[in-house]
């Protein structure tokens, strides 16, 4: 078997996420198709991915493979996923994700050009056949980076929707923290690691994904919970200035009061307005920090996930 430069890796959390248009988008990049390959991680209860994927792959000119990792955290389903990884990079891909025909090509450019010791975010854009009324706007769109030079990106932002990291790196940094369990930021935990050992981020304007697949109000806050509960693990192990400077004002007293008398009015107003509207963001985000400092609580007194 050749060596391939990038593992691509997808890890479906739901039966509706849209698989098989993802591998379709990821069988037409530019950089040639024998130099990366493309590892499922079928953590689904009795979704049976691994039959999917050996259809699939039977007439795909890219290597794809599916990962058992049924009953796993997400942690340690990565770090099955990157021990069997064979790229030299790794390319995290969001379930809802359709990466744009340069973004393999692009990564790779950018890890390149760089000193292979880089963290790469690619921009996510809305697919242009995409129902832009029925989206929440994610966070992790990263509206406020530059959209057209490449810039440097704090290791806060490293999240697996559109990132390459090389391999190496995160093997000797010790891979995911998997006592996180199902809580969120064992992602932002690991990118504290590798920035600690001189790996840093940066932003690349043409390593382009599409948002294809509605995300709902509910999953989203879902989300943020998770990732209050890690986060208060995640304070303990870094002790991070970067950290407090973003979420302490989060985690305020004023911002919990206000965020707690308004939590019930959006989740009923939300549904009825239109979801590129600025009242239908200001809503959103309220919401999500609620569900954040929800998630925080309860970690706080022992009962997070």
């Amino acid at each position: 078997m050749n060596q391939v430069d990038v593992t691509v890796i997808v890890a479906p959390r739901s039966l509706d996420a849209p698989l098989r248009m993802a591998l379709a988008h990821l069988e037409h990049q530019t950089f040639p198709s024998g130099r990366f390959e493309v590892l499922v991680v079928d953590a689904i209860p009795d979704a049976h991915l691994a039959k999917t994927i050996e259809s699939f792959a039977a007439g795909s000119p890219v290597r794809v493979r599916a990962l058992e990792a049924q009953g796993v955290p997400p942690p340690a389903a990565f770090n099955r996923a990157v021990e069997a990884a064979q790229g030299r990079w790794l390319l995290f891909l969001d379930e809802t994700l359709l990466a744009g025909p340069e973004c393999v090509a692009e990564h790779v450019c950018a890890q390149e050009r760089n000193g292979a010791l880089c963290a790469i975010l690619g921009p996510i854009r809305l697919h242009s056949q995409a129902d832009d009324s029925a989206f929440v706007k994610r966070s992790w769109w990263y509206p406020a980076l530059a959209p057209s030079a490449a810039v440097p990106v704090s290791f806060l932002d490293w999240r697996l929707f559109n990132l390459s990291l090389p391999r190496r790196a995160v093997l000797d940094a010790g891979g995911f923290d998997e006592e996180y369990g199902a809580s969120g930021m064992w992602d932002i935990d690991l990118a504290w690691r590798l920035s600690q050992r001189g790996v840093t981020g940066l932003f690349m304007p043409t390593a382009t994904a599409f948002a294809w697949k509605p995300v709902s109000l509910e999953q989203e806050c879902r989300r943020h919970y998770a990732d209050g509960c890690g986060l208060r693990r995640l304070q303990h192990k870094t002790a991070s200035p970067e950290l407090t400077a973003r979420y302490g004002p989060v985690l305020s007293s004023w911002r919990k009061l206000s965020d707690a008398w308004q939590a019930p009015v959006a989740r009923r107003l939300c549904p009825l307005l239109a979801s590129d509207t600025r009242l239908f963001d200001v809503m959103c985000r309220g919401l999500f920090r609620h569900a954040l400092r929800q998630g925080y609580r309860a970690a706080s007194f022992g009962s997070g996930r």
